[in-house]
C-alpha cells in the first residue's frame, strides 16, 4: 500500500522515486485521471537525471489540442519495487497518470490534507486480475440493475 494526501488545490498527490543508476529523487506528483501515461517530468529532472530519450509521441490535453511530446524511459520505484516507465517531457509540475495504477485501487478523501491511498489489487482478490479490468460492463450494469429493479418491485407492493 501507498500514501499521499491532497494539497490546499484539491490535487491528489503521492511521491515517487525516479531512478538512474545510482541516483534517487523523490518527487511530488499529482495524480491525474485524465493522463494516461506513466509520468510527465520538467526538463530540469530529464536533464538532471540524463533520461535517454526513447521517441516523439502526440497527446491530446484536456482542452481538445494536440501537443508532442518527447519521451524517455526511466525507472520508478512503485509499490517498493523497480518499474521501468515513460516519462513524458512537459513543463509544468510533475504528473503521474493511470498507466501507473493498472492493478491498483486509487481512493482519495477529496479534502485539504485528506488521505490518498493506492493499494495493490493483487493483495485483495488474487493475483489473477493484476493488470485486468476487474468489471466488464456486463458486471456493472448487472450489479447496478439488479439492486433497482428489486428496489422497484418491492416499491411497488401495496402495504394494507
Amino acid at each position: 500500500m501507498m500514501q499521499g494526501y491532497v494539497n490546499k488545490n484539491c490535487e491528489a498527490t503521492i511521491l515517487v522515486v525516479v531512478r538512474n543508476n545510482a541516483k534517487l529523487k523523490s518527487i511530488s506528483a499529482v495524480i491525474g485521471t485524465g493522463f494516461t501515461s506513466f509520468l510527465s517530468l520538467p526538463n530540469d529532472i530529464i536533464t538532471e537525471f540524463g533520461l535517454p530519450w526513447s521517441y516523439r509521441d502526440r497527446g491530446t490535453l484536456g482542452d481538445g489540442s494536440e501537443v508532442l511530446f518527447d519521451i524517455y524511459d526511466a525507472v520508478a520505484i512503485w509499490d517498493g519495487k523497480f518499474q521501468e516507465i515513460e516519462a513524458n517531457s512537459a513543463e509544468t509540475d510533475p504528473l503521474i497518470g493511470m498507466s501507473m495504477f493498472r492493478g491498483y485501487r486509487l481512493q482519495v478523501d477529496t479534502i485539504e490534507g485528506g488521505l490518498v491511498i493506492i493499494t495493490d489489487l493483487s493483495d485483495l482478490v488474487g493475483n489473477q486480475s493484476k493488470g485486468k479490468c476487474l468489471f466488464s460492463e456486463r458486471n456493472v450494469a448487472s450489479s447496478i440493475v439488479k439492486p433497482i429493479l428489486r428496489f422497484r418491485i418491492q416499491s411497488s407492493l401495496t402495504v394494507v
